[in-house]
């Protein structure tokens, strides 16, 4: 592998000897070739005795667990130190930035002498496997029979000598002023404050899990041994100033909910820990003040969930000069999207340093509208100006909307460009004729015209003149190319020119566009801009393919029509084609890099159908294909090379838009986007392990939990969808593993959701246009638009179909 100025040789093992050549003529970037062979003699060096842990995980399964594994190299002892943070100190140990990371030696020692106490110290008997990693299972139950409640944290190094040997360890002699400072540490040696390897843990069967929202905070229990649901245990809701706020018991399902009014304290009284225990005296906690999960790159996007008012404010346009009148609308609705009426809201306009500039109390005009006028008087700043809107105005603002307030002068010229081909040619020139005119109606005359050109892939791989049609390798990328035209021209007395711009060349994987962007410059020094966009043709045909569906479910068909284009974009026939059908899943590698673990997503292609197809230059060819839930590719290829090949990816059932490389993603797909109240919602769950999961329909609140069953590989579960979840909700899926004792794995879960719809055609409006309406240059239209079956204040979107339009 070349990386660089370095030529890296891959897969060599620790404690060999290799001979290396390098061949005569091995060619160089700069052209340049090895002139006679080089011969290297490597010899690598065994590992340095080392000794880490696993990760993160810090919840230690009660039941059945070996312990603690402890990853050790090249060593036959390794010291272990168990220390222990009480459950008074607790909320400052788990929010310091210690919790759960690497420690030093020093931190370990000021662990024992302040906030905690060390329960355990000696040493682990490994057997050692030259250059290999060995795992030692730690048996905590046996060091410390006696878990009290708190946290955790062992500490190991290779040797025999502990992390916190010699205690106590004495303050760091301090430098008067006269000595240049106070820090001396060189008088101990490296072993005092290195970084040793660190495992948080907490010993216990149960495994926790919050949602927090609109209806309060619910917390799951689950069982880490067999990952099912815990019946019995004490859940208590601990505020940061260690006030217990409430105590509820789980039922059977593992599920308790606390009122959103805990939820919404401050201060102290806010929510801080969850704790639980049981009769079997086990004891685990969850922090609720650290972030939550990020789920935006699992599918979650858009607008933050509504609180009880949500306020939509907008102006007429978006940029202003000083001296106009902004108006400003308001429509006050509720997280439902209906109307929130007879509420006085308070608008403030604020300038662009953020000074209030205009303040008023705005009541209700009807189903939750108001209008606000904001007069600018003459010369004020220039910037983004903001409007919030205020149910209370000591809180938050409820919306917010923002303009320009800007010295801009109106265009006076209007450019036209048109190409004389309907497409370019790489490494060719193309010309643009360009006509340029003043809005009153002088021709635009001796006025420069320049530009420049953005070479890029066609979004999507599109076909031009082939609706639905996409080619190209579609994982391939392209790096768009810019360039400036070389050569402006000049128009003549009647403000006509023709400009030449010379297409860049360029290999690419898919489908080019050139984007030629024109500027016509005013005597004023102003310029004004026009785009024309024209597909590429390459030197070679290309292979397109159009799917002929819109959403699959388990069991389906997938179909598709396959046409061949030449060079210059004809229908052509080409027989034998090549295809084939291959199901894509994603797994993870790990890998150690600097001392750090780290992992990479590796994608398994497994080819599940293949077969020969003939086009013809009149009809596309058809393939039909049985296919189940998952990610799939098709890939096709011409036998003797004459096409460009193409590859498109498609997915059976509704998967959202998930974007996580990581190997706690669960794959959650949806039979499809949109449901209607009482049908069934088909989930499909692809999970890499056998246990329990818990599917949660979670809006703005959560909506409803289940448990179920999971093996490896394809499930499915159905759900009745409910007119209540709202207009839209998320699936959410949460995989638990359990201890795996034979692999020594611990507990895991993985997290998945889709997004989906609920009647959603039921909130759209019909627009009816009576008779066909001429759309006038520069003028404001109006069409009578008839709202169907709509209660005041819902969602709903508005399609126009415009009929003889003129400029729009």
């Amino acid at each position: 592998a070349v990386e660089d100025q370095q030529l890296c040789v891959e897969g060599l093992k620790h404690g060999e000897r290799y001979a290396i050549v390098l061949r005569q003529g091995l060619p160089s970037a700069v052209g340049e070739n090895l002139l006679k062979n080089a011969d290297f003699e490597i010899y690598v060096r065994d590992r340095s005795p080392q000794v880490r842990f696993t990760g993160k995980n810090y919840v230690l399964p009660r039941v059945g667990q070996e312990g603690v594994p402890i990853i050790s190299v090249n060593t036959p002892k390794v010291a272990v130190d168990v220390l222990r943070i009480g459950d008074r100190n607790l909320l400052q140990a788990v929010r310091s930035s210690d919790f759960l990371a690497q420690i030093g030696a020093y931190r370990a020692r000021n662990i024992v002498n302040e906030s905690g106490v060390k329960v355990w110290s000696g040493t682990l008997d490994v057997k050692p496997d030259l250059n290999k990693d060995v795992i030692t299972a730690f048996p905590v139950l046996e060091a410390v029979p006696k878990l009290e409640p708190g946290v955790y944290v062992m500490v190991a190094r290779a040797g025999e000598k502990g992390v916190t040997d010699g205690l106590p360890l004495p303050e760091k002699p301090k430098k008067t002023s006269d000595e240049g400072g106070d820090d001396d540490s060189s008088s101990y040696d490296g072993d005092s404050y290195g970084m040793v390897g660190a495992q948080w843990f907490v010993v216990s069967d149960i495994g926790l899990t919050a949602f927090s929202g609109a209806d309060g905070i619910h917390v799951l229990t689950r069982s880490l041994a067999s990952a099912g649901p815990i019946a019995g245990v004490e859940v208590r809701l601990i505020a940061r100033n260690n006030e217990v706020l409430a105590s509820k018991t789980t039922e059977a399902d593992g599920h308790v909910k606390f009122d959103p009014g805990l939820a919404r304290g401050l201060g102290g009284m806010a929510p801080g820990l969850v704790v639980a225990s049981d009769a079997r005296e086990d004891y685990n906690f969850l922090d609720l003040g650290g972030a939550p999960f990020d789920l935006t790159d699992r599918g979650v996007k858009g607008r933050d969930a509504p609180k009880a008012l949500d306020a939509f404010v907008y102006a007429e346009r978006g940029v202003y000069r000083s001296g106009e009148t902004v108006n400003v609308t308001t429509l006050l609705r509720d997280p439902r999207g209906q109307a929130s009426a007879g509420l006085p809201l308070t608008l403030v306009a604020k300038r662009p340093d953020g000074v209030e500039y205009k303040r008023a109390s705005v009541a209700d005009q009807g189903l939750g509208a108001r209008a606000w006028s904001v007069d600018l008087l003459p010369g004020v700043a220039a910037g983004t100006w903001r409007v919030q809107v205020y149910a209370d105005p000591k809180s938050a603002p409820i919306g917010e909307a923002s303009f320009l307030v800007e010295d801009y002068v109106p265009e006076r010229l209007d450019m036209t460009a048109k190409p004389r081909d309907a497409f370019a040619r790489l490494n060719q020139p193309t010309k643009i004729d360009v006509e340029t005119r003043y809005l009153y109606g002088a021709p635009g005359a001796g006025l420069d015209v320049s530009g420049d050109i953005t070479l890029r892939a066609v979004e999507n791989g599109a076909v031009p003149n082939l609706p639905g049609f996409v080619a190209g390798l579609r994982d391939e990328e392209f790096e768009a190319v810019k360039a400036d035209i070389e050569e402006s021209v000049t128009t003549d007395d009647k403000g006509k020119a023709t400009i030449e711009v010379a297409i860049p060349d360029a290999k690419a994987p898919r489908p080019l566009e050139v984007s030629i962007l024109l500027r016509a410059g005013e005597t004023g020094g102003r310029a004004i801009e026009r785009a024309v966009t024209l597909p590429v043709r390459g030197e070679t045909g290309l292979i397109a393919v159009r799917d002929n569906f819109d959403q699959f479910t388990e069991g389906s068909t997938a179909t598709f029509e396959v046409v061949t284009l030449s060079a210059n974009g004809a229908r052509v026939a080409s027989k034998g084609l090549q295809w084939s059908l291959y199901r894509v899943t994603n797994d993870y590698q790990w890998y150690r890099s600097d001392g750090r673990w780290g992992y990479e997503r590796v994608k398994n292609a497994r080819r599940v159908a293949d077969g020969r197809v003939d086009v013809t230059a009149a009809d596309p060819a058809k393939i039909s294909t049985p296919v189940g839930w998952g990610a799939y590719r098709l890939d096709l290829r011409a036998a003797d090379g004459t096409l460009a090949p193409t590859s498109i990816s498609f997915d059976v059932g509704w998967s959202g838009d998930a974007t996580a490389e990581t190997p706690d993603l669960l794959q959650v797909t949806l039979d499809k986007a949109n449901y209607r109240d009482g049908e069934t919602m088909n989930v499909g769950v692809v999970s890499r392990f056998d246990g329990k999961a818990t599917l949660a329909i979670v809006g703005d609140k959560v909506e409803e939990i289940k448990t179920f069953d999971v093996k490896t590989g394809d499930n499915a579960i159905r759900v009745p969808v409910s007119a209540a979840w709202g207009p839209s909700a998320y699936a959410v899926a949460i995989a638990h593993r359990p201890l795996d004792q034979a692999a020594r794995r611990m507990p895991g879960r993985a997290l998945g959701l889709a997004w989906f719809g609920v009647d959603q055609d039921a909130r759209k409006l019909t627009v009816a246009i009576d008779a066909p309406a001429k759309i006038e240059p520069r003028r404001a239209l109006s069409i009578p638009v008839r709202v169907g079956d709509l209660a005041p204040g819902e969602e709903a979107y508005i399609t126009l179909a415009a009929v003889d339009v003129g400029i729009l």
